[in-house]
């Protein structure tokens, strides 16, 4: 698992629903749960916002909550071998939200042919089952930089804060974030230092067009992420996306069934700038950016 894109590509893209990943998502177990192989029950505490790390001599664990919202659990276990084994749960007190996550993760997992990526649904909760590399000590820090992200977005037990919420217009010499809004098409702009992306979500009847300019900062690291969207392209059927580089730029273009209004989408885009306001203002969006670059 891999948070350094975080406030990148794969926040950015969740913002349209592109990828299985919800700020508002976190997990919980259940004790009378076949799936949670004897793991410590979780509960939603109704009224608190937390993120635990916790380890002991073979595993690390990511507990979080967000306001009797939804929970979040994942462990990471070190059988002694090359390969972790990964135990996630997420819950949702709304069963929209639930079934929402429910076919993402499906989703997600049918790019998995080997069958490392295994997803449960039951009621309210989603069971991941994952097959991952990495040593302990990886794992932990990106749990503990995900708390970092989570506690500077929501707070604490004492309570969400209304960060993610808030209007941006965040603008200055290095760092801006704008959504605009064009009939049947919404904008957002990132800039940050040397890095740009410019996504525009257009409906075109019943259909969805997301198209991505990302300018990376040279055409060496243009020409790495270039690969690798075009990996990620050949995961996609056939004609439903479209990679094509030139110099430092990578461009995409997604079409999808046209299941989000343009309210919605402008919405999310004003969520995305509010959360990478915040990322900005605590350092996050630095070191997100020292990772990447």
């Amino acid at each position: 698992m891999n948070f350094k894109h975080l406030f990148f590509t794969t926040l950015f893209a969740a913002s349209f629903g592109l990828v299985a990943c919800d700020d508002s998502s976190s997990a919980n177990s259940s004790n009378n749960n076949s799936n949670n192989n004897g793991k410590q029950d979780v509960i939603s505490d109704a009224g608190q916002t937390y993120c635990n790390v916790t380890t002991t001599a073979n595993s690390v664990t990511v507990s979080m909550a967000l306001e009797g919202e939804a929970t979040y659990t994942s462990t990471v276990i070190d059988g002694g071998g090359r390969y972790k084994t990964i135990s996630s749960e997420y819950w949702y007190a709304s069963s929209s939200d639930a079934n929402g996550e429910c076919e993402d993760q499906k989703e997600e997992a049918t790019h998995w042919k080997d069958g490392s990526y295994q997803v449960t649904c039951s009621g309210n909760r989603i069971y991941i089952s994952e097959i991952d590399e990495g040593s302990l000590r990886e794992h932990e820090t990106d749990f503990r930089d995900l708390c970092r992200q989570f506690e500077t977005r929501y707070g604490s037990s004492t309570g969400k804060n209304n960060s993610s919420t808030k209007e941006n217009n965040g603008s200055n010499a290095e760092f801006k974030c704008d959504v605009s809004r064009s009939g049947n098409s919404v904008t957002v702009l990132f800039v940050y230092k040397d890095f740009t992306t410019e996504t525009t979500m257009s409906l075109r009847g019943t259909t969805s067009v997301v198209t991505s300019k990302a300018t990376y900062p040279n055409e060496s690291i243009a020409s790495t992420e270039c690969k690798e969207v075009k990996r990620d392209a050949e995961d996609f059927p056939l004609g439903t996306m479209s990679v094509s580089c030139s110099g430092n730029m990578v461009m995409t273009e997604m079409i999808e069934d046209g299941t989000e209004s343009i309210e919605s989408a402008e919405k999310s885009g004003r969520k995305y700038c509010a959360n990478i306001q915040d990322a900005y203002e605590s350092g996050e969006l630095q070191r997100s950016y020292d990772d990447m670059f």
